[in-house]
């Protein structure tokens, strides 16, 4: 996969915990294979396919088990640069073994992309592509989209702006995201790391939006600043994101201080404030309104995972003894999940914070790294290990290796509870339903990177 494809799927992931080396997780294998490994496959002829990640956390995987990811073709992308991998992809849901391509907007062999489904199966939410160029950047345009079950694939439009993305949607088909409009601004492009989910230049405003019934609103931005992008909607319509909160660079940064939101209906947006540096972002909302993510510390050196509830002040989650930490994922009970490095810096390693305290998980030999992305309301936590790191970020999902699963109190890598022979190598575990179903990027024919769902034999 071409590099191209970070464009979209806007990784700077960071994560921090600790604990003595002598607990490194145990991989304790199957006698049998614990689950059946779907490759949901590409487009007719394509060779790559995707599911997107964050920040923000994407709803790829619903209750039901239908999954959305982007599909690749064998027709060559039009515009330059290209999309994803240099192939026209399509927006795809999977269900029950059937794949429908949901198409893109009219235009010149555009690409389409999916990052959240309801978890009724009724909408799904992205961007396309409408076929012209931005001016001011050189850059194709794109537009935020709706697919609804029966119907055609509705535009959302823009503020008047040349861009806009649909993040996430609920089962009342309220959608929130981002939309550009058309006053000039030199940090636009700057909400990050890349929330506004491209990390393509941008020329002018992003606003965050709330779409409900054919209405967009522009929900403002917080303080005196000019850009915000809404990334998390829960099934109350509660909404969270990131904003601008002046329009003056920060030294440390070259972007103005940038704080999460939280908003809901029929109040002003909620400065949920940081952990004492000038860049924040939140990555995971429950049905409860609590909200996890990362911030930096004051210096903007150091970046450690937070927990905000409504009503209340930032909780940093804190560290397993090194400098910086993130949270990825939170449950409907509170449990928290992501990674963060051990003392001295020597190791990124999964954690599970739950009532505040920090578990480092662990790794499985021979990687150095674990970093946890899902979990789900029974503890079942899902992620990857990898021996390839830069200090604090995961800049290309390719350095993962083997995803792994991690439950009472035990890790494995997936790789071994799946049917010998498959031809996929489980890369990256993303996301895990209730129903213990697992969404993963999975390596086939040793070139290929697909759209892979691992099923619990005893859901068959």
């Amino acid at each position: 996969m071409k590099s191209t494809m970070w464009r979209f799927a806007a990784i700077a992931l960071t994560t921090l915990s600790v604990i003595p080396i002598s607990l490194v997780a145990q991989d304790r294998g199957e006698a049998s294979p614990r689950y059946i490994i779907k490759d949901l496959g590409t487009l007719k002829n394509g060779f790559n396919s995707y599911f997107f990640a964050g920040p923000p956390s994407f709803h790829v995987l619903n209750k039901l088990g239908m999954a959305v990811f982007a599909a690749g073709s064998d027709i060559g992308d039009p515009y330059q640069p290209c999309f994803t991998d240099c192939s026209v992809n399509h927006a795809a849901r999977w269900q029950n073994g059937v794949l429908t391509d949901l198409k893109a907007l009219p235009g010149n062999k555009p690409s389409s992309a999916p990052f959240s489904i309801s978890d009724n199966g009724q909408f799904v939410v992205g961007l396309s592509e409408n076929g012209s160029i931005d001016p001011l950047t050189n850059f194709p345009e794109y537009d935020a989209v709706l697919w609804r079950r029966g119907h055609k694939i509705k535009n959302l439009g823009t503020f008047g702006g040349k861009f806009s993305e649909a993040v996430s949607v609920n089962n009342l088909g309220q959608v929130v995201g981002g939309a550009t409009n058309k006053t000039a601004d030199q940090y636009a492009a700057g909400l990050g790391p890349c929330w506004s989910l491209n990390c393509w230049p941008s020329a002018t405003q992003w606003r965050a939006f709330f779409w409900q019934n054919g209405v967009k609103t522009d929900l403002g931005t917080l303080g005196t600043g000019n850009d915000a992008v809404a990334g998390l909607l829960n099934a109350h319509g509660q909404v969270a994101g990131v904003s601008y909160t002046n329009t003056t660079p920060n030294h440390t940064t070259g972007v103005p201080t940038q704080d999460p939101f939280f908003w809901e209906q029929g109040n002003a947006m909620v400065d949920t404030g940081t952990l004492g540096g000038t860049l924040g972002y939140p990555t995971s909302l429950n049905n409860n309104g609590q909200l996890v993510g990362q911030s930096n510390l004051a210096g903007d050196k150091k970046f450690h995972p937070f927990l905000w509830a409504k009503g209340g002040s930032m909780k940093d989650l804190g560290t397993l003894g090194g400098d910086s930490g993130t949270a990825n994922s939170i449950n409907s009970t509170g449990e928290v999940v992501g990674a963060a490095w051990t003392s001295g810096n020597k190791a990124f390693h999964a954690v599970l914070w739950k009532n505040g305290k920090p578990q480092d998980l662990g790794v499985l030999p021979p990687y150095k790294h674990s970093i946890a992305f899902g979990i789900n309301s029974k503890s079942q936590i899902v992620g990857c290990l990898t021996n390839n790191l830069q200090k604090g970020c995961i800049c290309d999902f390719n350095v993962c290796a083997h995803g792994f699963l991690w439950e009472n109190g035990t890790m494995f890598d997936l790789n071994k509870l799946i049917p010998r022979g498959s031809g996929i190598k489980v890369m990256l575990a993303l996301a895990i339903n209730d129903r213990g179903e697992i969404a993963n990027w999975g390596f086939v024919r040793g070139f290929e990177t697909h759209a892979v769902l691992l099923i619990p034999k005893t859901k068959q």
